[in-house]
């Protein structure tokens, strides 16, 4: 599905593309036949269009399957100004990208 909308965004930059091309054709100012931002807009539509990777990113997971295991809140000392950082095993495992041990 992702790929789909991916394919149909870069259909629209191409298109977009397309109508900045006209807007410029008809200019009579040098500001006004300035088309620079078709060199951005062209090229990605087409990558968008033909490409086999993905370059949309959408992020549906929930905010809790996002952090890493053992993320835990920094919890307050009473009368202290810097948080006290509580890092357990998982997570220093995680920072050293070892697989959760059992």
């Amino acid at each position: 599905m992702k790929m789909r909308e991916q394919r149909w965004l870069g259909l629209v930059m191409v298109v977009i593309s397309w109508l900045l091309l006209t807007i410029a054709a008809g200019g009579e100012t040098l500001e006004e036949r300035d088309a620079t931002a078709v060199l951005l807009t062209l090229p990605l539509g087409l990558y968008m269009m033909f490409g086999e990777t993905l370059v949309l990113y959408q992020d549906d997971a929930p905010a809790s399957a996002r952090e890493p295991p053992g993320e835990d809140v920094p919890s307050y000392q009473a009368g202290a100004d810097a948080p006290v950082s509580t890092i357990t095993a998982e997570r220093k495992e995680f920072i050293n990208g070892k697989e959760k041990s059992n």
